[in-house]
């Protein structure tokens, strides 16, 4: 009878374990600073971030968003962070990236990211990389025998160039990419002020080979 009874008990525990995993939250990252541009050119955007965060859970990243710290140059939102249990993490969110704050506590109430900080780009050991939780843009078709994957893309003319990989991997739709080749149509300022430019593109449909397509500024770009 005492056996049976300590079974009971043992499972009714473990009934409530389980419940209580279930129902915990997920870890929560404290932001400590944001950075964003390229390694050698870049800003402290902590407080516009904090702007950000009031007034929308999600938004896509440009560099509309914060200003063009690293003209020419493809630029990363770095946003420090530390976890409940102390580990330190940085996040990484390319241009056109949708970064989502739920990851974040105390996303929305900006109260964040008011201590000093000397880290810079690279804060040095203990930092680890985490998990941005990035959201594919909407429309975009699952992965698939259709699926177009833009492997890399550069807009400029020689040395000039601006990496829009994620730009043109944000517009594909349905399968299909059909876009102008301009400096609007690459959400980036001119690379080459007055010299004409060419969009050199790399891509893959579904799991065949990898194909290249170079455009010249002016036409239009029609993928696959």
């Amino acid at each position: 009878m005492r056996f049976r009874n300590t079974l009971r008990c043992v499972s009714i525990l473990t009934v409530f374990a389980v419940a209580f995993a279930t129902a915990a939250p997920a870890q929560q990252f404290e932001i400590l600073h944001a950075r964003y541009g390229s390694a050698h050119r870049n800003i402290d955007v902590t407080q516009r971030l904090r702007q950000l965060a009031r007034v929308n859970a999600t938004f896509r990243l440009s560099w509309r968003t914060f200003g063009d710290p690293a003209e020419g140059q493809a630029k990363t939102l770095r946003i420090f962070a530390r976890g409940p249990r102390g580990a330190n993490r940085f996040f990484e969110y390319r241009d056109n990236d949708i970064v989502d704050g739920s990851i974040f506590s105390g996303w929305g109430g900006g109260s964040w990211g008011n201590r000093p900080w000397h880290g810079g780009w690279n804060p040095g050991p203990g930092w680890g990389i985490g998990n941005p939780g990035i959201r594919p843009p909407v429309g975009r078709p699952p992965i698939g025998n259709n699926r177009l994957q833009i492997l890399s893309a550069k807009y400029g003319a020689g040395r000039a160039q601006v990496d829009v990989t994620g730009r043109l991997q944000s517009l594909v739709n349905n399968g299909r990419l059909n876009i102008p080749v301009s400096n609007g149509a690459m959400a980036v300022r001119d690379p080459a002020p007055n010299v004409p430019k060419n969009l050199f593109v790399t891509y893959r449909v579904g799991n065949g080979p990898r194909q290249t397509r170079t455009v010249r500024e002016g036409s239009q770009l029609s993928l696959p």
